[in-house]
């Protein structure tokens, strides 16, 4: 058993040891039901439903925190990737489109 204080008290000889940095899982903004992203949190501490800004190159997306990287316990060697650059601000996450019950409810013709 590991003593470092990032090994979680169940994680046994599995924990990541502190020099490998823990990814963090994301969705693109406004596709709930993608496949999930890795990708490496940078500094940041962040939290399930977090929403960020991930630099890729030169290429730089919004996504939103499904698995944060407080919760990995153990991962493959992976690849270079993308790492987020900073918490996204409210004004640039896209309005989310009106669900199913909603758009039915303001398709019929009732009083206001």
């Amino acid at each position: 058993m590991t003593d470092h204080p990032d090994a979680g008290a169940d994680a046994g000889d599995h924990a990541l040891p502190s020099t490998v940095r823990r990814p963090a899982g994301v969705r693109e903004a406004g596709q709930p039901g993608a496949p999930l992203g890795w990708v490496d949190p940078g500094g940041l501490a962040l939290d399930v439903g977090g929403r960020v800004v991930v630099r890729d190159g030169e290429r730089a997306w919004l996504a939103e925190v499904a698995v944060s990287a407080d919760r990995i316990v153990e991962a493959p060697a992976l690849p270079a990737l993308p790492v987020v650059d900073r918490e996204a601000d409210v004004s640039e996450w896209p309005a989310s489109a009106p669900r199913a019950g909603l758009a039915l409810l303001r398709s019929l013709d009732r009083p206001d």
